[in-house]
C-alpha cells in the first residue's frame, strides 16, 4: 500500500539526516473513476483511499501476523458470536473542517450492508455478507451485528469497504466522483493525506492532514497517470 511505501520512504529520509517537508511523485498506471472506497475494489484505487481514509479498525502491516490497531473506533470487544461493539473516537475531523459523527459511521456501513446502489450490492456481497445492522448505542459507541457467528470481525472491519464518509456528500446527491470533486467538495475523508487536487485522470495530489493519529511520511504525495508529464 502507498501508505506503507510512505512510512518506509521516511524512515529511509530520517537514517539519512533528510529534517525538510518532502514531497513525493509516483507513476501510476491507472486512475479511479472515483474517490469512493466503498465502491472501488481495485489495486487503483486502494494506493489513494488508504491515504486519505480511515477504516474502523486499523492493521500493523509490518507484522505477518494479524495485529489490529486502534483507528477511527479506539476499543472494541466482540460482546456475543454475532455482536461487535466499538468505541469511536470524538476528535475525527473531515478534510473539509466537519467533525466526524456516529451518523456519518452508521451510514457509512449501513450504505454497504443494506445497498439500494448496485455498485454497493457487489460489494455487500463479496465483502460483507453477513453483516446484518449497524447501530449508534450513544455518540461513541456503535454496534454491528452479523447474521451468524462472525470470527473475522476485526478483518471485516479493517477493510475498505469500511472506511468512513461523510454522510452529507451522499445527502447532496453526490456519491464523490473525479470529476465531480469540485462540486462536492474536496474534504471527503480524514485521513492523514487529504485530496487537495484533482487533474481529471492525470494526477491526484494529496497533502498532510493536521492533527491525525498518524503522521504521514510526507506533506504532499502526487500520483500521476503516466499521460501526465513528471
Amino acid at each position: 500500500m502507498m501508505r506503507r511505501s510512505l512510512l518506509a520512504a521516511a524512515a529511509a529520509m530520517a537514517l539519512g539526516g533528510a529534517a525538510h517537508a518532502q514531497e513525493l511523485r509516483v507513476g501510476v498506471q491507472n486512475m479511479a473513476p472515483f474517490l469512493d472506497p466503498g465502491r472501488d475494489f481495485s489495486n487503483v484505487g486502494s494506493q489513494f483511499y488508504v491515504n486519505a481514509f480511515d477504516p474502523l479498525i486499523g492493521k500493523d502491516h509490518s507484522r505477518a501476523e494479524s495485529v489490529w490497531l486502534q483507528s477511527i473506533a479506539t476499543a472494541w470487544k466482540q460482546v456475543s458470536p454475532t455482536v461487535m461493539e466499538l468505541t469511536i473516537r470524538d476528535d475525527v475531523v473531515f478534510h473539509n473542517g466537519d467533525k466526524m459523527t456516529a451518523e456519518d459511521v452508521v451510514f457509512s456501513l449501513d450504505r454497504i450492508i443494506n445497498a439500494t446502489f448496485p455498485p454497493y450490492n457487489v460489494r455487500k456481497r463479496d465483502t460483507l455478507p453477513n453483516f446484518a445492522s449497524v447501530e449508534a448505542v450513544d455518540a461513541r459507541t456503535m454496534r454491528v451485528t452479523a447474521t451468524k457467528p462472525e470470527p473475522l470481525f476485526e478483518t471485516l472491519l479493517n477493510t475498505q469497504q469500511t472506511m468512513i464518509v461523510p454522510k452529507k456528500y451522499w445527502d447532496w446527491g453526490c456519491p464523490v466522483s473525479v470529476d465531480g470533486l469540485s462540486a462536492c467538495g474536496l474534504g471527503v475523508g480524514h485521513g492523514g493525506l487529504h485530496v487537495c487536487f484533482v487533474g481529471h485522470w492525470r494526477t491526484i495530489s494529496q497533502r498532510r492532514m493536521e492533527p491525525h493519529w498518524i503522521v504521514p511520511a510526507f506533506d504532499v504525495a502526487e500520483a500521476c497517470h503516466p499521460g501526465f508529464s513528471l
